[in-house]
């Protein structure tokens, strides 16, 4: 066989290995590809929000449909809508889905999904998986979203509204304290009965401690004096108990659904701390230190 005869022979054998080979492995598949972010007017904890998710195609192969993951935290989603409006959008609590078999969302295309949904009430990073399919495949991508806490600190007014609120309740809680101790008991005898019943107390730990029988009898003897000194001063705190519970009343009926759960101050090494746990710090904190001033809580 000459060489020419050859060369074609062995071009020709090459040709039907091709042809073979392109029969069993059919069209080359377009490569499926998108991406996109996410966005809301609000990420507070347990905050109503708007998100809008924005979903661009950068691959050859043509997106027919969309199936999000909706994290399980989020609940309440609404008002669902998607542009183009050639799309049909629906969700049953867990996925969104949305379809378009013809024409599809296109190379370069891209399309907008916006829905409303109330936060969870953790703070912290959700991941929104997205499955899309295309003609000749699917893919799967990640978008994350971070719920923080519901109100940056950005203005100190919501704090000097509470202190004020604080300290009106602690004044006027330590002022009806010192008027009903006078009036039921007296001052000065309210000081000297103070001091009686703390070195009482005192002389009752110490006998104890040393297992001294004649001073534990002689103690018990007294006790019936000191048990209506106690008594005696307990009449005031009884009849000043309706201040406490207007201060809890204010607390829970006021200052909790005007603030929510809205950060009013930022603790370092805390982070942000809401009313639900602010109101009760200061509150204790001024009345106990308005009764000191004023005598009502004197230090011994």
């Amino acid at each position: 066989m000459g060489t020419s005869k050859y060369l074609m022979f062995v071009t020709l054998i090459a040709l039907v290995a091709v042809s073979a080979l392109s029969a069993f492995a059919g069209p080359v598949s377009a490569s499926l590809s998108y991406y996109g972010e996410i966005s809301a007017d609000n990420f507070g904890v347990k905050q109503s929000a708007s998100y809008t998710f924005v979903i661009k195609n950068d691959g050859a192969d043509k997106l027919v449909a969309l199936n999000i993951t909706i994290p399980s935290r989020f609940t309440n989603i609404d008002n669902l809508a998607v542009n183009p409006s050639t799309w049909s959008i629906n969700h049953d609590g867990s996925y969104i889905y949305l379809n378009q078999s013809d024409p599809g969302l296109n190379t370069g295309a891209s399309l907008t999904v916006t829905f409303d949904a109330i936060n969870p009430s953790v703070a912290t990073t959700y991941t929104w998986v997205i499955v899309g399919d295309g003609t000749d495949g699917s893919e799967t991508s990640e978008f994350t979203s971070e719920v923080t806490s519901s109100t940056r600190v950005t203005t100190m007014t919501p704090v000097f509204i509470l202190l004020a609120v604080v300290v009106g309740l602690a004044s006027l809680n330590t002022v009806l304290n010192r008027v009903l101790i006078s009036h039921f008991v007296g001052w000065e005898q309210y000081h000297v009965m103070r001091k009686e019943i703390a070195a009482f107390q005192k002389e009752q730990m110490a006998a104890a401690r040393a297992n001294d029988p004649k001073q534990i009898d002689k103690l018990k003897r007294k006790q019936s004096q000191i048990t209506n000194m106690r008594a005696k001063m307990m009449k005031p705190q009884f009849l000043q108990m309706g201040v406490s519970f207007i201060q809890i009343a204010v607390w829970l009926l006021v200052l909790l659904p005007t603030f929510q759960d809205s950060s009013i101050a930022f603790l370092p090494g805390f982070g942000p701390i809401p009313v639900l746990f602010l109101y009760p710090i200061l509150s204790i904190s001024l009345s106990t230190l308005a009764q000191r001033i004023v005598g009502t809580l004197p230090i011994e």
